[in-house]
């Protein structure tokens, strides 16, 4: 989908975005706790997360899923395009 020049960019930026979450999962429960939420309706929420995170990506689908436009694949000699890699690995 991004091609292999972009791969580095692509696995920087999520290993930031879990960096930032894990140092902001602290503060977060912490000031559910200050307002003295409980630790059961905690765990209700965080479960509800979770599942609506979930459920989020099951509907989705695959990134490619939502293309709009054909790809092309600069870097095949016929210029032909493949919807899906069965489709270049059946190609002789």
């Amino acid at each position: 989908m991004y091609e292999t020049t972009h791969l580095g960019a692509i696995r920087a930026f999520g290993q930031s975005a879990m960096v930032f979450s894990s140092g902001l999962a602290p503060v977060a429960m912490g000031v559910l706790i200050d307002l003295d939420i409980s630790m059961g309706a905690i765990a209700a929420g965080s479960a509800i997360y979770c599942v609506g995170a979930s459920l989020l990506v099951a509907t989705l689908g695959r990134p490619g899923s939502l293309r709009t436009r054909p790809r092309h694949n600069a870097h095949k000699s016929s210029g032909q395009v493949a919807d899906r890699p069965s489709e270049i690995l059946r190609r002789p």
